[in-house]
């Protein structure tokens, strides 16, 4: 059996055009559940092998099974690539996962493109799904496979499989096959400092209840983790065979553990391994404490970024956010103090917004004065309830999932804004963080290494880039 995994293009998840920021895990780890099950996959990434490059990897393997990967603004990438897999191929049986495919599975099906989706966590449902297809080839009917939606061959039917149950022990998963990357430095990440970098995720999920995020949909509200040994030796392997000389976390809540995370930063502090480590993702700010972070700044964290989203705290509420501003303020404050590189991200456009709103977050954002902030418009995502709330109240007025991606304009308006009016905020709020002279003298204080200048110099060009921004 031969299996082609494909990641398709990922520019439409930014809106911008940026290097080809990190290799999908996630396919990566289906791949290691394939040769689990007996099966040697083949895998090629879009945005470096580019389209024809897939369609020879199409002609040439003719596989029996290609799967993809999407985010809700990249899966019309993925559509056009199993709509080439279905003329190059056509014998395969094309399967998506990902967030894009568990909030939408029916809409993913109705296109056509694709034969089933992967709901939520896709290993299993993958192994079981290979296991069939062997012992009956020919056979289309793949009901009773959990966490699989299909269409049935002939009608069309949807045929929804109920959902499979979260994996309840992580370590169980083999790692993800690295080794099918061209390499890891094939891959540059907006914000490492050192290259080549691999991405760990060592928990799954996020308690959190904010309106916008997908998480909820797909974990159901459950932080589960690695034990510390597996995941210690995952970033040992990372270093040892693949030339990592940095670690991005991917998790979107790892410290809600906090003993957990306590005992991996005495873990990493025995191994000393020669990496720095990164979040690629923010951090709960009423999920960290003074000896949380001096852990963490004890075995090389250079970096935390705290998801704000508002200073107002009747948008906060909107959101769901369960978080309070002067407690965030002192811990931005506690994280500056510590020598961490501080990240903030912040939201215009959210449910509520006014003016006034908006001005308290870049009141918010000035004071707290982290070295980056990150500002986007708020994006309504497929499967979240500000999806529902907006759709229902007729609020998606200009929504389209190719300007889903983070930097795009406004897919919507809220009561008392305008698309036009969260994009001016963008842009002010840009302008009024990064053009003060005293944050522009301490970026340039900051500066010790050719690598840190190129970094400030490409952040410089794109935070230009969305001041100059249309709507």
């Amino acid at each position: 059996m031969r299996a082609l995994l494909v990641n398709p293009s990922q520019l439409r998840a930014y809106g911008v055009r940026l290097s080809t920021p990190y290799p999908p895990l996630g396919l990566l780890y289906i791949a290691a559940v394939l040769r689990r099950a007996g099966v040697e996959p083949t895998f090629i990434d879009a945005d470096l092998a580019g389209r024809q490059g897939v369609a020879g990897a199409f002609a040439t393997l003719n596989p029996d099974l290609v799967a993809l990967t999407a985010t809700t603004p990249v899966f019309s990438d993925a559509e056009a690539l199993a709509w080439q897999a279905a003329r190059i191929a056509p014998k395969a049986l094309r399967i998506i996962g990902g967030p894009h495919a568990t909030a939408d599975p029916e809409g993913v099906l109705r296109s056509g493109a694709f034969h089933a989706a992967a709901i939520g966590e896709g290993e299993e449902t993958v192994a079981e799904l290979v296991g069939r297809l062997r012992l009956r080839p020919s056979e289309t009917d793949l009901e009773g496979i959990r966490g699989l939606w299909f269409r049935r061959r002939g009608d069309g039917t949807i045929v929804r499989n109920p959902r499979r149950p979260l994996i309840s022990d992580l370590d169980n998963l083999p790692r993800p096959a690295r080794d099918l990357l061209p390499s890891l430095a094939s891959y540059s990440p907006p914000d490492a400092r050192r290259s080549p970098v691999a991405t760990i995720m060592a928990s799954r999920g996020c308690p959190g209840r904010c309106t916008f995020c997908c998480s909820p949909a797909a974990f159901g509200g459950l932080v589960r983790y690695r034990s510390v040994g597996d995941v210690v030796a995952e970033i040992g392997e990372a270093i040892d065979r693949h030339g990592a000389r940095e670690i991005h976390f991917a998790d979107d809540s790892l410290t809600e553990d906090r003993q957990w995370t306590l005992e991996l930063c005495e873990a990493l502090h025995r191994s000393r391994f020669p990496v720095d480590y990164m979040f690629m993702n923010g951090l709960r700010v009423d999920r960290v404490d003074r000896e949380l972070l001096e852990s963490l700044r004890s075995i090389g964290m250079q970096n935390v970024g705290f998801g704000i989203e508002s200073g107002s705290p009747r948008i906060l509420a909107n959101l769901r956010k369960g978080i309070d501003l002067d407690q965030a303020f002192d811990t931005i404050q506690l994280a500056k103090a510590l020598g961490f590189a501080t990240w903030c991200y912040f939201l215009f456009g959210s449910p509520g917004e006014t003016d006034d709103t908006a001005l308290a977050t870049i009141d918010f954002a000035k004071r707290a004065n982290p070295d980056f902030a990150k500002f986007f418009v708020f994006k309504p995502f497929p499967g979240t309830r500000a999806y529902r709330e907006l759709a229902a109240s007729g609020h998606l007025v200009r929504y389209d999932p190719d300007r889903t991606g983070i930097y795009t304009a406004p897919v919507h308006r809220v009561d008392e804004m305008e698309p036009e009016r969260m994009m001016y905020w963008l842009r002010r709020a840009n302008r009024e963080f990064y053009l003060r002279p005293g944050k522009v003298i301490d970026h340039l204080r900051r500066i010790r290494s050719l690598t840190q200048l190129r970094l400030n110099l490409r952040s410089l060009r794109f935070v230009a880039g969305m001041m100059l921004r249309a709507a």
